[in-house]
């Protein structure tokens, strides 16, 4: 990883974050594909 690219690396353990939007995106066989965008109501 280059100097300039400050990534937050958390090896062998869990991190509690607040999260508002999460994305899933799944590859299936034959050509399927899908994606879901959660948000968070407010």
């Amino acid at each position: 990883v280059e100097g300039g690219c400050d990534l937050d690396y958390t090896p062998n353990k869990g991190v509690s974050v607040d999260i508002d939007v999460a994305m899933s995106a799944n590859f299936g066989f034959g050509g399927h594909n899908g994606c879901l965008v959660f948000k968070k109501v407010k």
